[in-house]
């Protein structure tokens, strides 16, 4: 579904990667895992189209999006949980997730979508009138993958969903993101938390210095003693 070849990419004159190279398959969740810095972000930047790579290339479902706007690439099918969540505080639930479906304006798959979210988290269905601001961090998180889902993708790029969440909460976003798999989507998740990310991807890549430094199946990179000693 998504390939990315050889992509360097960074900001302005700084670059931050380094010959990227990994594919992402339909109905497949793939890990990206690093330290801090590594270049994870930029990565997820990149392929929405906020960077613009200066080599290599990106193809979407056979379709390049090389030079493509980040509004093109979310009609396209990709969509983005970005780190910290970034919801619209003084902005009720409702709003918020129909923000998601103002991408495509589709009224009558906007309220379809909306329904499929509601299900999916049947707390927000009790929440659409409250304030997102007033929202836990947990419930927040829900929020912000219900707005991806509204633009009604095929790929979906989570920029640490556990970040700042009790253990409880992580179990329940983790759970969401296979409730996702499972409704034929895709997920490139970049996650500090290795154990949890290798638990539900079916493979993975390890970013070091903007480089892809390992590849591999979530087993073999269970099992690969280097990832033990610097994540797990």
């Amino acid at each position: 579904m998504l390939e990315l070849k050889k992509i360097e990419s960074g900001y302005g004159p700084a670059r931050i990667l380094h010959g990227v190279s990994l594919t992402v398959g339909k109905a497949e969740i793939v890990c990206l895992l690093g330290s801090n810095g590594a270049g994870k972000t930029t990565t997820l930047l990149t392929i929405l189209g906020i960077l613009k790579p200066s080599a290599g290339t990106m193809v979407f479902n056979g379709e390049a999006l090389g030079g493509c706007k980040t509004t093109e690439i979310v009609r396209r099918g990709i969509a983005i949980v970005p780190e910290g969540r970034r919801i619209f505080g003084p902005m009720t639930v409702a709003e918020n997730l129909m923000i998601g479906a103002s991408v495509r304006n589709e009224p009558a798959a906007a309220a379809e979508t909306l329904e499929m979210v509601l299900e999916l988290f049947p707390l927000l269905r009790e929440r659409l009138d409250q304030l997102s601001g007033t929202l836990s961090g947990g419930q927040q998180q829900m929020l912000a993958i219900g707005r991806a889902l509204m633009t009604r993708p095929q790929l979906i790029l989570m920029d640490e969903p556990s970040m700042g969440l009790s253990p409880l909460m992580c179990d329940e976003v983790f759970d969401i993101i296979l409730r996702i798999r499972d409704r034929g989507l895709s997920v490139l998740l970049v996650e500090q938390n290795a154990y949890a990310s290798l638990a539900v991807a079916s493979r993975g890549y390890v970013l070091e210095s903007g480089q892809i430094a390992l590849e591999g199946s979530a087993r073999e990179l269970r099992e690969d003693d280097m990832i033990k000693e610097a994540y797990l």
